[in-house]
């Protein structure tokens, strides 16, 4: 399994929508999500996105823990 673990783009917006969505449950569209990552304060906050088809075994493989059935991972540091 290859996984690429990167930035979140603007480009992104869409994907990270649908996940919000379709997955997580939260309303949002393409240009509300846009508008966020154009916001980020680069030196407190960032959005990463992990290309794979195993995305979640990867998170388990770095000890993070799923914490509902919608497999938000949280890793306490």
């Amino acid at each position: 399994m290859e996984i690429q673990i990167r930035k979140a783009e603007i480009k992104d917006a869409g994907k990270i929508c649908g996940i919000s969505c379709n997955d997580l449950g939260y309303e949002c569209d393409d240009l509300l999500i846009k508008s966020r990552l154009e916001n980020i304060s680069p030196d407190r906050e960032a959005v990463f996105v992990a290309e794979s088809d195993g995305a979640h075994e990867f998170y388990r493989s770095v000890s993070f823990d799923s914490e509902k059935e919608q497999l938000r991972f949280i890793k306490n540091l």
